[in-house]
């Protein structure tokens, strides 16, 4: 139960967080990665499945199979799926119809709506005719956010990954220190957040957070799951990069200069709007936003989530980050829940970045980046 108590900490019911541990760290796309969790009235798993990609069986299907292979009895369960069960039944059974056809679950709860459009609220609203059904949002959006953008972009002109972003810290609000340890937060909220790795398809960090942190940007901790690719916002000083892609053979750098290395990415407008674009159109759909204050200030208005983990310790040096007044206009806040010895804090976008992205002045071209 140790993972699915993890999951319970970023806000999750027990029922949600079982299913998200099916799904975690699977990457199927252009398929979801979906996990279900078959919980009694008492609150205990008594079966998980998931979806094992592409031409086999949906993780409701799956589910279904095993319960009638082992004569489970389902009087008095509750069956929870990280996203809503399809309607369509083009590529696949429809797993919305084949619910309502057995209707042998007390209660259905789903995570987030699939944005697929041959399903988008149809497969929920098809099951709320013959099932007491429940929506908790956020289970796919967090375990699989690479889904949600491709899925989304589809009609948008401008493609962009799907953004998170993480920060550390101290309770009077310092992200860096030069002395005493390294870390500003507890062990276990620095599992938490290599949990976030294990989700997107690339992390980022600006020059200055590589110089001065040096930072792995790996998953540890145990937890499994694809390593992300790592991004330096590299920006245009020339003179040193040889010596940093020597010393970090598995990190890629975006830079506005041309280099002859396949790990640099030469953009030759150095804006947002390009990186994103670049990114996108180079199969890393979604991002996790890690680096330095200067870093977090040009991603929180393209960010759709926020992880915030503030220690209850004051450490009254380093470089200090108001955060609260960065993300006014952009973000509300979800959750808030202590942890360890910290708090962790998720924030939400206050409107669908997707829908509106392609008509305001974000895109003009006019966000250049400092570093």
């Amino acid at each position: 139960m140790d993972q699915v108590n993890d999951f319970v900490n970023f806000g999750f019911s027990v029922g949600m967080s079982a299913a998200i541990k099916e799904a975690y760290g699977k990457k199927y796309l252009p398929s979801p990665s979906v996990g279900c969790a078959l919980l009694d009235s008492s609150n205990k798993v008594i079966l998980q499945t998931y979806h094992k990609g592409k031409n086999t069986d949906h993780a409701e299907i799956a589910m279904l199979n095993i319960i009638k292979e082992q004569n489970i009895s389902t009087s008095d369960k509750s069956l929870y799926i990280t996203l809503e069960p399809c309607l369509h039944d083009d590529t696949s059974p429809s797993c919305a119809k084949t619910l309502a056809e057995t209707n042998i679950f007390n209660n259905i709860v789903i995570g987030d709506i699939d944005p697929d459009l041959r399903t988008n609220g149809k497969g929920y609203e098809f099951l709320m005719k013959t099932t007491n059904i429940k929506l908790e949002k956020g289970a796919t959006s967090f375990v699989d956010p690479s889904y949600i953008a491709v899925k989304t972009n589809l009609n948008q002109k401008n493609k962009v990954p799907y953004i998170i972003s993480k920060i550390a810290l101290s309770q009077d609000s310092y992200v860096y220190r030069k002395n005493g340890p390294r870390y500003i937060t507890s062990t276990y909220s620095r599992k938490l957040g290599h949990y976030l790795r294990g989700v997107v398809d690339g992390i980022i960090i600006g020059k200055n957070t590589l110089i001065v942190d040096d930072p792995k940007l790996n998953i540890r901790h145990d937890i499994s799951a694809k390593e992300p690719r790592k991004f330096i916002l590299w920006g245009k000083e020339e003179n040193s990069l040889k010596i940093y892609l020597e010393k970090y053979k598995e990190f890629e750098f975006i830079t506005s200069f041309e280099y002859d290395n396949n790990r640099v990415h030469t953009l030759g407008e150095f804006t947002l709007e390009n990186i994103l674009e670049y990114l996108y159109n180079n199969n890393v759909f979604s991002i996790l936003v890690e680096g330095g204050p200067e870093t977090w200030r040009s991603f929180i208005p393209y960010s759709e989530k926020i992880f915030v983990f503030k220690s209850k310790k004051e450490i009254n040096e380093g470089i200090k980050f108001n955060f609260e007044s960065e993300i006014s206009n952009y973000v509300n806040i979800y959750l808030e829940n202590n942890i360890s010895e910290d708090t962790l804090s998720i924030y939400n976008r206050t409107a669908d970045w997707y829908v509106y992205r392609n008509y305001t002045e974000y895109w003009s071209g006019k966000n250049n980046i400092k570093w």
